[in-house]
């Protein structure tokens, strides 16, 4: 499983994604630039918020908040380009190493169906997220003119040639959008990981129905009592190996994305807690409710698919454990039963996704998410 196309080429589009060796001198010097000036866009909005002067023409509460999100998309660059070569490893690992090819047309069929799950979920939410910046941001370019630009730039500036002001306006709009863009592509990044894991467990769960097939099979083999214990030790050492494998595969994604998923999670579910006052000062159903309600959809969506791809790593382990405890071994020999019950030992321990090694993001988190967001949206209604 690789990363989806469509990820992949918006990653190279924002300068994080490193394409062909022949063309890495020019990519290093895009990268650099436009990173240098997303910081310097983020460092606009937060003056713009602490200028006093600035703050009569420009919204704060707007400003801080597309300032934040260029931040977050700041840290996620970041983040990316320097676990790059760790994210890279792991797509070798799983294209080089023999616990993670692909051994039969079964092992296939399971990989198949999980990526057709992730490119459902990849392209829902890369659709929605650039359809709602693109309309929350268009409405945003529209609706300024000549000499107010549309974003925050931390100092007075006076334009009075249109073309300049025009010019302008589009280059911090597109700034804004690819820091919106930068959380969609690492969020979908983060996704394939996950659903690496959630897809090599299920391949993992497979080998052992076949193990315990392969034991039974060479118990009923007429061999000498020695050279069946040899096999059933071997075949059982295979799976513990490859379990191993996925555990530690699992660990380092985990850690790769850990840190940065908990304080997107802390942002969405804030500027979800805090859009619910804006919206509180809109009339119902008009169209500035309409507008507004934007930005909450996407952030109580990204958290949604946070906690389903979370949740389903943690109910592909659940169910490798249900399948490795579910099994009549009580007619194998005393040495492999040993042999299983320290396989059921070794795996006995749930391994989930923790955001920032803090707290799970479940339905139980999210539940919690909207139960405040619902109690913060009517006390400040009444």
């Amino acid at each position: 499983m690789q990363v989806h196309r469509l990820n992949s080429m918006i990653l190279k589009i924002l300068g994080v994604w490193k394409p062909y060796k022949d063309r890495y001198y020019i990519f290093k010097f895009y990268k650099i630039n436009l990173t240098i000036f997303i910081f310097i866009f983020m460092i606009a909005q937060f003056v713009t918020v602490l200028n006093e002067d600035t703050a009569k023409i420009w919204d704060r509460k707007i400003a801080f908040s597309v300032g934040f999100i260029s931040l977050m998309g700041l840290i996620k660059r970041l983040n990316i380009m320097y676990q790059q070569k760790n994210i890279t490893d792991i797509f070798e690992t799983l294209k080089n190493d023999k616990p993670f090819k692909i051994e039969d047309q079964s092992e296939k069929n399971i990989q198949d169906y999980h990526y057709r799950c992730l490119k459902r979920l990849t392209l829902i939410f890369t659709s929605c997220a650039v359809i709602g910046a693109i309309l929350h941001l268009g409405k945003k370019l529209n609706s300024h003119e000549l000499p107010i630009l549309p974003f925050g730039t931390g100092i007075l500036v006076e334009i009075s040639n249109q073309f300049f002001y025009k010019l302008m306006s589009y280059i911090l709009t597109t700034l804004s959008f690819i820091g919106i863009l930068m959380t969609v592509s690492y969020n979908t990044l983060f996704f394939t990981m996950m659903m690496i894991i959630c897809s090599q467990v299920d391949v993992l769960k497979y080998r052992y129905q076949i193990m315990v097939e392969n034991l039974k099979i060479n118990r009923s083999d007429d061999q000498n009592i020695d050279d069946k214990l040899i096999i059933e030790k071997k075949i059982i050492t295979d799976f513990v190996d490859n379990h191993s494998e996925v555990l530690e595969m699992s660990q380092k994604i985990c850690d790769i994305f850990s840190t940065i998923i908990f304080m997107q999670y802390a942002y969405s579910t804030i500027g979800l807690c805090l859009s619910s006052y804006v919206l509180t000062r809109d009339i119902l159903l008009s169209a500035e409710f309409l507008s507004h309600t934007i930005i909450p959809s996407l952030y109580a969506l990204e958290i949604s698919l946070i906690c389903y791809i979370s949740n389903e790593m943690k109910n592909q382990y659940e169910e490798l454990y249900d399948a490795i405890y579910d099994v009549d071994w009580t007619n194998f020999d005393q040495s492999t039963k040993k042999s299983m019950m320290i396989l059921m030992m070794k795996t006995r321990e749930p391994f989930f996704f923790k955001c920032g090694k803090l707290f799970e993001p479940s339905r139980e988190s999210l539940l919690a998410v909207c139960t405040i967001f619902i109690l913060i949206f009517h006390l400040i209604q009444y």
